[in-house]
């Protein structure tokens, strides 16, 4: 009869575990062949055509709805964000609570991104931060 070291067994278990776990989290999501990096992961995703590019002069932003300190943590981030009173003149739009968003959950948002502009609509202010 053949015995077996628990050790051994544990050892292997581990190594098994840490392998699945770092290929899962290296694992890129890929929808219709492109690759987007997104966190959290968008319920869904249709794909358009361009690219938005943030300069280095950053981007104006028109937040809607969040309050004072949401539009001052946006204004202090590194992305170099001028908070703006305008929507025409941003290029970066945040909207929280309006009628549109009332059918997203309280963590969803819609994000929509064209060459020219990005747009985000939230029902909250934890969704529009993610």
């Amino acid at each position: 009869m053949k015995t077996f070291n628990l050790t051994r067994l544990l050892c292997c278990l581990a190594t098994a575990s840490m392998l699945f776990f770092a290929q899962a989290a290296s694992s890129e999501n890929v929808i219709s062949g492109s690759v987007y990096n997104i966190i959290p992961i968008p319920a869904n995703i249709q794909p358009g055509k361009g690219t938005f590019t943030l300069t280095e002069q950053g981007a104006k932003v028109y937040v809607q709805g969040a309050s004072a300190a949401f539009s001052n943590y946006i204004q202090q981030s590194s992305l170099k964000c001028k908070v703006t009173k305008k929507r025409s003149d941003a290029n970066i739009a945040i909207v929280v609570g309006s009628k549109a968003s009332k059918k997203i959950a309280t963590e969803g948002y819609f994000l929509t991104i064209s060459p020219k502009r990005i747009d985000v609509v939230a029902s909250t202010e934890q969704g529009a931060f993610y």
